[in-house]
């Protein structure tokens, strides 16, 4: 007879016996045994886990060095002539390289905010700076007691969605992937 114990999850389950013919039987002590069969998969979800979580980095790494492309501006001078000798006769050209993120100004450019945003508008949750960050905190949920509280929780993951985002990314963060 098998006992379910919890209706939303068959996970847990009870199992009772009774020995009928045991009243037919003489007094005395009578041995049972059982024989089971345990498949622990403990090793294969750490590794799922440990992989998503090395995935989620790479993901975040790649967002980082793409954002971190600097603009640029590049003064090029002329010396193909030989004969100048006074400094408002070289010919100057002024070229700009657009990045992706504005040292002056402290953060991303509008071209990669507006290129980001309109990548991801329809799976926003997939974003290189939302994807990573939820599950490095499902990776802690499961492997901390970090989120004691709920409040605990939703202050954590705002503060590190405002950290990566790159609407709300003023200066340049620290990522080390070495």
């Amino acid at each position: 007879m098998e006992l379910v114990l919890d209706k939303e999850s068959s996970i847990i389950r009870h199992f009772t016996g009774m020995d009928k013919t045991a009243s037919e039987l003489t007094d005395g002590y009578y041995q049972y045994y059982i024989i089971l069969d345990i498949d622990d998969y403990s090793v294969s979800f750490l590794q799922e886990k440990v992989n998503e979580l090395l995935s989620a980095r790479n993901e975040l790494n790649k967002y980082y060095i793409e954002g971190s492309i600097t603009s640029q501006n590049k003064e090029m001078i002329d010396l193909t002539n030989p004969h100048i000798k006074h400094p408002s006769e070289f010919s100057f050209v002024r070229n700009k390289t657009s990045g992706n993120y504005d040292e002056k100004a402290n953060k991303f450019t509008q071209n990669f905010l507006n290129q980001k945003l309109s990548q991801y508008k329809n799976n926003f949750e997939e974003s290189p700076w939302i994807a990573p960050i939820m599950v490095y905190i499902e990776f802690l949920e499961i492997f901390s007691d970090i989120f004691k509280s709920n409040i605990n929780k939703k202050e954590i993951l705002k503060n590190l969605l405002i950290f990566v985002s790159p609407r709300h990314r003023k200066s340049k963060w620290c990522f080390n992937c070495s």
